[in-house]
Parts: structure tokens; sequence; C-alpha cells
């Protein structure tokens, strides 16, 4: 390795054919640029997905970024793979497959919990965790996360007054500037994971939520057309949770609290977008790659 992180684009890096580009995201700029440098070289480019899976949620920036711009991908789950999950925004911008390699999310391996989905009874003295969608100035990628921060706290308050004993946890890059009158949780969400018996989710195209998924906590989902799924992303997510559509724009139509749920569950979410079909650290993903395809 002769480089970890490259800060100076001032002058263009001349790479090899047996170089190999590891990147994040060709989203941020200088990754973009690391990129088609090496493709002008034939280097070898080797994305690595974020987050804690891959393969649930069909994003269009998908094709223009993480999707695009190298040869190889490191992702999670087999469901993350086009071949067994055929989504256009899997494909690159020139509608090429990159080569998928699975590996395991390194937190949700330490925390799966492959037992039965508990039922979910709030009448006992359960602790419950709602986790908000990131409030903050409107800034988005993807057009489906997207909704009025007025319409977005009004639910919220509508929601934690129908949950009065629920606690609603931040996001940790969200200002403290709302007066919930609910019990807030701030910190890291794994911290406080163990803490509470179930989850309220309204938003599921994040890590926070593979985290919860990969527990046998009973999760409620109150959907308000905030992502946009897969079609096997939303198959295994419906059997996952407590699943309730809402129409925040029509007085909250369709809403219900969930007191008790006896529907069986279970979690597959889990094992098809966040783990790898064979157990794979994601060093060794990345290791493994190079040296199946590296220059002698």
């Amino acid at each position: 390795i002769s480089c970890i992180i490259s800060e100076d684009y001032l002058k263009v890096k001349k790479y090899k054919k047996k170089d190999f580009i590891i990147i994040g995201s060709p989203g941020k700029f200088y990754n973009r640029i690391a990129s088609i440098n090496g493709y002008c070289s034939g280097s070898k480019i080797i994305g690595v997905l974020h987050g804690e899976e891959s393969g649930s949620v069909s994003h269009l920036p998908w094709k223009f970024d993480d999707r695009s711009l190298s040869q190889f991908i490191i992702g999670y789950g087999s469901k993350g793979n086009y071949k067994n999950n055929r989504d256009a925004n899997f494909l690159s911008i020139d509608k090429l497959n990159q080569t998928y390699v699975e590996s395991d999310s390194e937190y949700v391996s330490k925390i799966f919990d492959n037992s039965k989905i508990k039922f979910l009874n709030t009448k006992k003295a359960n602790k419950g965790l709602y986790i908000s969608w990131r409030l903050n100035n409107i800034s988005v990628i993807n057009s489906y996360d997207t909704m009025d921060p007025l319409d977005y706290i009004e639910w919220q308050n509508f929601l934690l007054k129908k949950y009065p004993d629920v606690a609603i946890k931040l996001h940790p890059k969200q200002r403290n500037f709302i007066n919930y009158k609910s019990k807030k949780v701030f910190g890291s969400l794994i911290d406080c994971i163990d803490d509470y018996d179930y989850f309220i989710f309204d938003y599921a195209s994040s890590s926070a939520f593979s985290q919860v998924a990969a527990t046998n906590k009973p999760i409620i989902y109150y959907n308000l057309g905030l992502s946009n799924y897969t079609n096997n992303g939303l198959s295994y997510l419906r059997k996952r949770v407590i699943w309730c559509d809402v129409n925040v724009y029509q007085n909250y139509d369709g809403f219900l609290v969930f007191n008790k749920n006896n529907d069986k569950k279970d979690n597959s979410f889990t094992k098809s977008f966040s783990l790898a079909s064979k157990k794979t650290s994601r060093i060794d993903a990345l290791f493994n790659t190079i040296e199946a395809n590296k220059i002698l």
C-alpha cells in the first residue's frame, strides 16, 4: 500500500496497469477523479460500499455513483448483486455490471440474532425507541428522501403523542432544535440498542435500520413513502417489520397504534442484504479480490 488517502489533486496521478485503486463512493469528487485516472491507465478500481446493507433500496444515485466507475465493488449480502436482484439502478451509467463481492457488515455480524422474532406487546413494561429520520437543512441526493421538515415534525409530534412512553433517538448529525416532549436519546445507536425492547421507524433506508433489523426485537414501520425499495427489498422488509402505510397529507390516514402484534416475522432481510452467503469479513473480501486479479 503506497497511499491511504490522497488529498493533492493539483497534479494528476499517473497509475499503472498493475495498480489497484480502492475508493469509497464516487459521489465524492476526489474518489471520482482517482477512479477516472485509473481507468485511463488501465488500472483495477475497487469500489467499497458504505452503510450496513446493500440491495434493499433502489435509488437513482446508485447508477451514477457507487455502481459506476469501478470494475469491482465490495458489497454486503447476496441480494446486492445484480445477478440476484435485477434492479436497473444496480447497473452503471453505461449499463455494465460490476463484479460484485459479498462481505459481512462487521457490526451486524456481531449482533445478528437468527432466533425467532419476538412478538410485540407494548402493554407490558417494555421500553420503546422511535428512531428519527435525519432532519437538517434541505439537502438530498435521492428524490424519494424528501419531505417538508415542518410536515415531518408535525408527524413526529402526532406519532409520539400516540406512543407517550416511547423515547426518540435523534440522528447523530441533527441539531437539537426541536422541542420534543418525549425523552430524547443522543449518541450512537450501538451504545443503546440493547436497552430497548421494540423500535419504531418511518425511514428504513439507513444504517440504523439495518442494525436494529439484525436483532430479534419487534419493529414497527410507518411507511411515509420516504424510500424506494427493490422488489426483493420490499418483500423481505415486509417479512421483518410490522408494516403500516400512513398518508401524512390526509390527516394521517391509515395510521394504527400497535399495542400488540402476533404476526410471525423472520429475518431474511439481514441474511439477504447485510451478510455474505459464506462468512466473509470486509477486509478478507478486499484482499481476496486483489489476490485473484493482480498482475504478476
